[in-house]
């Protein structure tokens, strides 16, 4: 794959990033890994710009297996919330909720969006994602379900 075309995403560059698509005819394989890295590195108009041109909001990690909602929760698009604690950002899974990104889609280990925020003690992402309906019984690998992995205050 084309390094140009990963460091165009991370960076947020949309103008390099359209140059590379029209310039080459990417697989299915390097859109959807390019959208993981969007994902992850909480790129909105990349994420935009490569569903458009044919990536798959339910694509999963061929290492991990994780899914996009996954990525966007374990982020390096941190921004600081109450108490200074590190969040993902609520935009990013709120636009790949709305762009059609399965909200109990699993890990290869059985563990779902929902399980990571409950984890995580993050309220915020919780409530978005019970608000598309994540299901609060998914239950990974572990035998865990989300409200397990609720931090106890």
């Amino acid at each position: 794959m084309d390094d140009q075309f990963l460091a165009f995403i991370s960076s947020g560059d949309i103008a390099g990033l359209i140059q590379c698509l029209h310039m080459e005819n990417y697989s299915q394989r390097s859109l959807n890994r390019g959208l993981r890295m969007a994902a992850f590195y909480g790129q909105m108009d990349c994420i935009r710009i490569l569903l458009r041109a044919g990536a798959d909001i339910n694509c999963v990690d061929e290492v991990d297996g994780s899914t996009l909602l996954l990525k966007a929760v374990h982020s390096d698009n941190f921004h600081f919330g109450v108490n200074q604690q590190r969040r993902p950002s609520l935009e990013v899974i709120n636009m790949l909720l709305q762009q059609g990104a399965q909200v109990d889609g699993p890990c290869t280990d059985g563990s779902t969006a929902l399980m990571a925020v409950c984890g995580m003690g993050w309220t915020e992402g919780a409530q978005v994602l019970l608000s598309h309906r994540a299901r609060v019984s998914a239950v990974c690998d572990k035998g865990k379900t989300a409200l397990i992995l609720c931090p106890v205050t």
